[in-house]
This record gives structure tokens, sequence and C-alpha cells, in this order.
């Protein structure tokens, strides 16, 4: 079922590619990227027609699908992976914390890391303030540079959720 769902994804941004803005993009991301050239708010539009088409956001909430479109090349399937998570995030508990040290681990730059930082881990810090603790601290002490940086975040979560 996912697999037809990133289709769809895949079929709709394909159809509003445009290399003229891919170009600069890419560039204001120092080349880490390739894009297909779809700006936000296009984006947006057709993030909101996939979830009207397929009723996704009424079901619970799916790693499948959100590790299938951080797994396509392009950055803005990783961007609708993140809209999908923003838009579930009432569904997020501390079981989907690994999942949020893995995207936070693949393909990092500041711009979905902030994101995930401020909004699904923080939520689920906020709920579940033992795994500042037990879990986000200790990425303060790995090799990978992204959680590293991110680790010192949980100082503000603290601040505003225990």
């Amino acid at each position: 079922m996912n697999d037809n769902r990133v289709s769809l994804i895949v079929s709709l941004f394909e159809r509003h590619r445009n290399n003229e803005n891919a170009v600069p993009m890419e560039k204001y991301m120092r080349n880490q990227f390739s894009f297909l050239g779809i700006k936000s708010p296009l984006r947006s539009q057709l993030m909101k027609q996939f979830y009207n088409e397929t009723g996704i956001l009424n079901e619970p909430f799916s790693n499948e699908f959100v590790l299938s479109l951080w797994d396509v090349k392009e950055r803005e399937y990783q961007l609708a992976a993140l809209d999908y998570i923003n838009r579930s995030l009432k569904k997020l508990d501390e079981e989907h914390i690994s999942l949020m040290e893995k995207l936070i681990t693949t393909k990092s730059w500041w711009d979905t890391v902030d994101n995930l930082a401020q909004k699904a881990v923080g939520k689920i810090a906020k709920d579940n303030s033992a795994i500042i603790d037990d879990r986000i601290e200790g990425w303060a002490y790995g090799n990978h540079l992204w959680p590293k940086n991110f680790s010192f975040i949980p100082t503000e979560i603290q601040r505003r959720y225990r």
C-alpha cells in the first residue's frame, strides 16, 4: 500500500518538475541534494491533493511510508515526509524516537534536522520527558554531526516541557 502511495507522490511531483527552479535550489543547499524544482507553495498544494485522494491522515502513522519517501533521491520527497510527520504529530509517541533518529542521521541538513527537532522530537519529548535523558542527551556523545548538534536542543525542550 505504501509503495502505491509513494508512487502517487512521485507521479504528482514529476508532473511539476521544474529544472529551471532546481538549479538555484540545489545551489542554496550547497549542492548536497538533487531537487525537482518544486517550490513550497506548489508542494503544499500537491500534498493536500495527495492527502485528499488517499485519506492517509485518517490512518495510523506509517514509519514505512516516511522511510520510503526519505529514500527517494530528490529533496522534495524528504520535505513531503516531513509534511506528513508534522500533520501526524498527535500520533507520535516514544516508539517513534528511533525513526526520528534515523531521519536525523540520513540525508541530514539543517532544513530537515531543524524541523524534526522543533516539531516531532519536541512533541515526543514533551509527552515523554524521560526520553530526553534516556535517549536524546546521548546523541551528544555520538559520532554523527547532526544528532550531536541537535542534542543541545533538549535544554530548550526541558525548559518548555519539564
